[in-house]
C-alpha cells in the first residue's frame, strides 16, 4: 500500500475528510453524562461564518479556497481543532510539507482538547508525509526581511529557516525596506535536505552634489565680517554660502579694512585668519616710506647722473685728446662741445 493510500486511510478512519465530520467528532477523552460538542457549536460570530463557508468549499474540492477560510476562522477563534482541517486541506491539495506543519500545531496546541486517537492519527499523518517532502533550510540576508514561501506569509525572518517542501517548485520572496525586493526558486526533486541562501541587494540611494561651499573667517572680536557687502558676524563667521566669485572684507573702527575676492567651489572649505592692523600704525608707516622714496630716488638720480657727469668728463677731457671742431650732440644731459 502506497504512502498517499495510507493517508486516505488515516483521514477517513479520523473522520476528518468530506464531509467534514471530523469537526463533530470528539476533541476530548469521552465523559460519560455528557455529548462532545460539534466545532460548529464551539464557533460564533465571523468564525463561524468562514468555518461553514470552509465546509461548502471543501465538499467542492476547492481545497485552496477551503484552507484559507478554515484559516480565516482558525485567526478569529484560535481553536485548535480547525487545524487538523487546514491540514487536510493541505494534504488534498498536496502541499504536504504544510499539512505537516499544521498536524503538529494541532497535536501541539490541542494538548488536553483532543483525545487520544485523534493524536494518534496525527502523528502518523505527519510521519507518513514526511516521506513526501524534503527538509530545506534558507538563510535570509539582511535579517529582519519579510518572507513568503509560495504565496503564504512566514513573517520576518532573523535568521536561517528550515521549512519541508513537497516535489516541484517552490517560490520564497523577500523584501526589507532598503533593499530591492527578490524571488527565488527552489527545485526539490528528491526527498533529501537541501540549503539556500536568499540575499537581498541594498537600493543604491544617489548622493546630492554639493550645493554649498564653507567658509571659515577667523578675525579681531571688533571685525565686522562682510559678504557681498552683507554683514555675516563679528569677529568669527562659519558657515555655508553659494559658490561662485565673492568679495571678502572686514572692518572694524580705528583699523585698516581689509579687502580680498574669494573664488569658492562646491563642497569646498576656504579658511582664513586675518589681524587688521591699527589706522595710526598704517598712516606713520606709510608717512615714513614716503620720506624715504623721495630721498632715495634723488639719492639714487644724483649718483646716476654724477656718475655720467665723471664718465662724460672723463672721455670727454682726458689728456692728450682735443675736441673736434664743429662735433655737437649729447650724452645723457651733457652737451658736447661744438
Amino acid at each position: 500500500m502506497n504512502i498517499i493510500a495510507n493517508l486516505r486511510m488515516l483521514f477517513a478512519a479520523a473522520a476528518l475528510t468530506a464531509p467534514l465530520g471530523m469537526v463533530t467528532a470528539a476533541h476530548s477523552a469521552p465523559v460519560p453524562t455528557t455529548s462532545p460538542k460539534s466545532l460548529a457549536d464551539e464557533l460564533r460570530g465571523p468564525a463561524l461564518e468562514a468555518y461553514e463557508q470552509a465546509k461548502e468549499l471543501f465538499e467542492h474540492q476547492d481545497f485552496t479556497t477551503a484552507h484559507a477560510r478554515f484559516r480565516q476562522a482558525y485567526d478569529a477563534s484560535k481553536n485548535p481543532r480547525l487545524l487538523w482541517n487546514m491540514a487536510a486541506c493541505s494534504s488534498k491539495g498536496k502541499r504536504y510539507g504544510r499539512a505537516i506543519a499544521e498536524a503538529e500545531r494541532f497535536l501541539a496546541e490541542g494538548r488536553g482538547r483532543i483525545s487520544s486517537d485523534q493524536e494518534t492519527r496525527a502523528s502518523q499523518m505527519a510521519l507518513q508525509l514526511r516521506k513526501l517532502v524534503a527538509e530545506v533550510r534558507v538563510e535570509f540576508v539582511p535579517f529582519g526581511s519579510t518572507v513568503t514561501l509560495d504565496g503564504d506569509s512566514l513573517g520576518v525572518q532573523n535568521a536561517s529557516i528550515a521549512v519541508l517542501l513537497e516535489m516541484g517548485a517552490h517560490t520564497f520572496h523577500a523584501e526589507k525596506p532598503g533593499y530591492e525586493p527578490r524571488d527565488q526558486v527552489i527545485n526539490v526533486s528528491e526527498p533529501k535536505p537541501l540549503t539556500a541562501r536568499l540575499e537581498l541587494k541594498a537600493i543604491a540611494v544617489a548622493v546630492a552634489a554639493p550645493v554649498t561651499a564653507r567658509l571659515v573667517v577667523v578675525t579681531d572680536g571688533e571685525g565686522v565680517v562682510e559678504l557681498d557687502g552683507k554683514a555675516l558676524a563679528k569677529g568669527t563667521f562659519d558657515g555655508a554660502v553659494k559658490p561662485g566669485a565673492h568679495h571678502l572684507r572686514i572692518a572694524a573702527a580705528g583699523k585698516k579694512t581689509y579687502d580680498s575676492d574669494l573664488d569658492l567651489a562646491a563642497g569646498s572649505t576656504r579658511q582664513l585668519s586675518v589681524t587688521l592692523v591699527n589706522e595710526s600704525a598704517v598712516t606713520a608707516i606709510t608717512g615714513e616710506q614716503e620720506k624715504s622714496n623721495s630721498w632715495w630716488p634723488w639719492a639714487v638720480g644724483g649718483a646716476v647722473a654724477a656718475a655720467g657727469a665723471g664718465v662724460g668728463a672723463y672721455y670727454l677731457f682726458k689728456p692728450g685728446d682735443k675736441a673736434a671742431a664743429g662735433t655737437s650732440g649729447s650724452f645723457d644731459t651733457i652737451t658736447l662741445g661744438r
